[in-house]
């Protein structure tokens, strides 16, 4: 994770849909970033990717989600509807 702007916007890699993946090594799940993301007052993840992991967890967990999802090299569209 690395903050892009300090204490407003951070990124970080996709969660896992798992706690391992193929080879057994541990992954982060929506559930693991929740209380990371509580802590630091992270109260929305947009989701730049394919939907690989199920979005509903961080909601649960009081945590917005929505999806802007565009091809790798590619420029956000025109319009962004903020939520």
């Amino acid at each position: 994770m690395n903050w892009i702007v300090p204490q407003k916007f951070l990124a970080f890699s996709s969660p896992s849909p798992s706690k391992f993946d193929h080879d057994g090594y541990r992954t982060f799940t929506p559930e693991d970033y929740c209380p990371i993301f509580k802590n630091w007052k992270v109260n929305m993840v947009i989701r730049l990717n394919n939907a690989i992991y199920d979005r509903e967890k961080f909601i649960k967990n009081g945590v917005k989600h929505t999806d802007l999802f565009f091809e790798d090299g590619t420029t956000p569209p025109q319009v962004f509807y903020y939520y």
